[in-house]
């Protein structure tokens, strides 16, 4: 509940406060209260924002608060029995009703749960039936349980990447990957995971604020938080989720939202923090789209978003291992141009060829079981695409699409074996060019697994 109050008075201040001070200011309060044969005590979320709107924000404003009340408190005997019965009578009942309405209705949000629902409905049967004590006990040890159980299930963030190591599947030319590899870490990827409550959502905003504050990176530009593996939203976590939209603001940082709930969704469009091209929140289908979209905007930000059209020989100088070779490595290739949504080849067929591709771009598509296309990754300009197949001759285990009109160079299996007798070297050179490529594959599949694990 303390908590739970703080964030909302740290959203109207605008700045953060230190829980542990807070608690222990409490803890004091209430020591000395016990000992004073006192009631136990809470922070008034009411009075303090009330204070601080009537320009009260110093210790001075609580200080004279309590010398009011202790002056009416003195006076009770003389003020009281003049006031009619019925009027603290209906203060009373209205205070009741008010306090049901809160319970029952105003605590909903719109990450509010049916189980939580129902554990609110069986609380205050519990008291009805109980009374007040006994379903308050009842609330509370309930709660608890839910609670630990709900943050015992690990941090709520899984891992932390940096997108100068962990790309989306788009094979870029060699120049902008390397530009990638030099300014990712304007990316930061946050995966989240278990169930969201206040005090998770306090933990992931101080994470980011470290990031934010870690002067050995570069600075944070985009950040990803990838919630794919989120199991559910407390009521509660729309005030951490206003505190990191404040931080965002604050640090002109773009947060980009992946596997998104529902709720999250609706609830960050309802406050106007995402749905439109220059909200601070962007929202994206899966982590491979968002990340697509922040490298563009890195990229764009270097002047690499669109670089010089090239010619196939122009893009295989600085990667095949025997230049002098390309000219003849030409003259064995057969120039194809596939239009928009035209296939390549699908998933299923047999394998004859490989590509290479010279403009354009086409996506590579998995077809599920239950219908379902899932892109696994997107080729570019100088990229190599169903060499495999040539070399282990089973059927293509993928569907290659092009995105846009495509200009293609193909090999076959035939025209392959043609040339080994002929031109040997070719060939030995063509095999490195590819050993290569898969060795860089696995590289960057290892460094991602490597992260995947810390």
């Amino acid at each position: 509940t303390v908590m739970y109050r703080i964030t909302r008075l740290e959203l109207i201040r605008g700045r953060e406060s230190d829980l542990n001070r807070e608690y222990s200011a409490l803890g004091v309060t209430n020591m000395v209260s016990g000992l004073c044969c006192g009631m136990p005590v809470s922070l008034s979320f009411g009075r303090s924002a009330g204070s601080y709107a009537a320009g009260g924000r110093g210790p001075l404003a609580g200080i004279v608060a309590g010398l009011v009340c202790a002056v009416g408190l003195f006076y009770a005997d003389y003020i009281l029995p003049a006031i009619p019965r019925f009027v603290p009578e209906g203060l009373l009942v209205y205070a009741g009703l008010d306090l049901i309405r809160d319970w029952m209705l105003r605590t909903t949000s719109s990450f509010t749960s049916r189980s939580e629902l129902w554990l609110l409905r069986l609380t205050f049967a519990a008291t009805i039936l109980l009374g007040l004590l006994e379903g308050i006990g009842f609330g509370v040890a309930l709660a608890l349980m839910v609670t630990v159980s709900r943050a015992g299930r690990g941090g709520v963030v899984r891992n932390m990447l940096s997108g100068s190591q962990h790309n989306s599947n788009v094979d870029r030319a060699s120049a902008q990957q390397r530009v990638l590899k030099e300014f990712g870490d304007h990316i930061h990827i946050m995966r989240v995971q278990g169930f969201i409550f206040l005090g998770s959502m306090e933990q992931l905003v101080r994470d980011i604020r470290k990031r934010l504050e870690d002067s050995h990176q570069l600075s944070l530009e985009y950040l990803v938080l990838d919630f794919r593996q989120i199991r559910g939203f407390a009521s509660a976590s729309s005030f951490g989720f206003a505190k990191l939209y404040k931080l965002a603001v604050q640090n002109r940082v773009q947060v980009v939202i992946t596997s998104a709930p529902l709720e999250l969704e609706s609830h960050l469009s309802s406050l106007g923090y995402a749905g439109d091209e220059e909200g601070q929140f962007k929202i994206f289908f899966d982590l491979d789209y968002a990340l697509e979209w922040c490298e563009n905007r890195v990229l764009e930000g270097e002047g690499m978003l669109e670089i010089r059209q090239k010619t196939l020989p122009e893009l295989l100088v600085p990667i095949f291992p025997e230049p002098k070779y390309i000219p003849a490595l030409m003259k064995v290739l057969k120039r194809e141009t596939v239009q928009a949504g035209e296939a390549v080849f699908r998933q299923g067929d047999s394998s004859d060829a490989m590509y290479f591709v010279e403009s354009g771009r086409l996506d590579v598509e998995l077809e599920s079981p239950d219908g379902r296309i899932i892109r696994l990754k997107k080729v570019g300009p100088g990229a190599v695409f169903g060499e495999m197949g040539i070399y282990t001759l089973s059927p293509r285990s993928a569907t290659i699409r092009a995105a846009e009109k495509c200009v293609l160079y193909r090999m076959t299996l035939r025209k392959l074996d043609a040339i080994e007798t002929r031109a040997p070297r070719l060939v030995t050179a063509i095999n490195r060019f590819l050993v290569n490529l898969l060795s860089e594959r696995l590289v960057d599949s290892n460094a991602r697994v490597r992260e995947l694990m810390l």
